[in-house]
């Protein structure tokens, strides 16, 4: 039944019911949002707002499973959830603002909803298509572009979103716009971007030679797999044989159809 009550909002999950003053509720380590059913029933009754976030302790690698990490989180949250403003610009098309008080840099964030968790080329894929020009300007051209503007355009991938980030100045905010929009509308595999794919699985390669020495990623694996099972990234990722075998049409493919999923811009 709480399921029904779990709310989505950008990359947070959480149930939110009654009016009143506010009564944040957190979960252990280990726990979840049914751990609070019976106080989640009560509360709103009582005149109070039941907020009751659902913590990342699933999704952080174990090395920033601190109260730290968990306490930046939530500030974010209660941020989020004070300032943001919302608008639905289509059926699968939402839009989360606010203002910058502080200074005349602007941030947006352009989100689709999924990751690596359905999708396990998409780690590899955003790594590429952070290395790559489009049809206009080849990859250093398109940096250069960015640079004289003092805006920054970046892949990200996690296991539930892929997407970029955009930074810039408020006063080329059009430009910046006009600039990664053309960029993922018409991404351009050249010459010297197939030696720089090379580079790249080369250094996943490597990467995963070293995971067995190393007592953090070992610590990880084990932690993911108590949560997830069969389903950990270390087990569903795709195997040294299958990243070897991707070219970059392929990846430029994963990124184009993560495109066309639910999206989420946030500015």
């Amino acid at each position: 039944m709480l399921e029904k009550q779990i709310i989505t909002e950008a990359e947070y999950r959480y149930i939110e019911l009654g009016e009143g003053s506010p009564v944040v509720i957190l979960h252990g380590l280990m726990g979840g949002l049914s751990n609070f059913e019976g106080v989640i029933n009560f509360f709103p009754n009582k005149g109070y707002k039941i907020l009751v976030p659902e913590l990342p302790v699933y999704e952080l690698p174990l090395i920033n499973s601190s109260v730290k990490s968990l306490a930046e989180f939530l500030d974010d949250f209660l941020n989020f959830k004070k300032d943001t403003d919302y608008e639905m610009i289509s059926k699968n098309y939402h839009f989360y603002y606010n203002q910058n008080p502080i200074n005349s840099i602007f941030s947006l964030r352009l989100e689709w909803g999924i990751g690596k968790y359905e999708n396990n080329s998409l780690s590899l894929a955003s790594g590429f298509g952070a290395m790559i020009g489009n049809e206009q300007y080849s990859f250093n051209e398109f940096k250069e572009e960015l640079q004289k503007i003092g805006a920054t355009v970046d892949f990200f991938s996690t296991m539930n979103h892929t997407g970029i980030n955009i930074k810039g100045f408020d006063k080329h905010f059009k430009k910046t716009i006009e600039l990664a929009g053309s960029f993922l509308s018409s991404m351009k595999i050249r010459k010297e971007d197939k030696k720089k794919l090379k580079k790249l699985i080369q250094g996943s390669v490597i990467e995963r030679k070293f995971e067995t020495t190393e007592t953090s990623t070992k610590s990880d694996a084990i932690k993911q797999y108590a949560i997830w099972g069969e389903k950990s990234d270390y087990l569903t990722r795709p195997t040294v044989n299958e990243v070897k075998k991707m070219d970059g049409d392929f990846l430029i493919d994963q990124i184009n159809d993560a495109m066309n999923v639910e999206t989420t811009v946030f500015y």
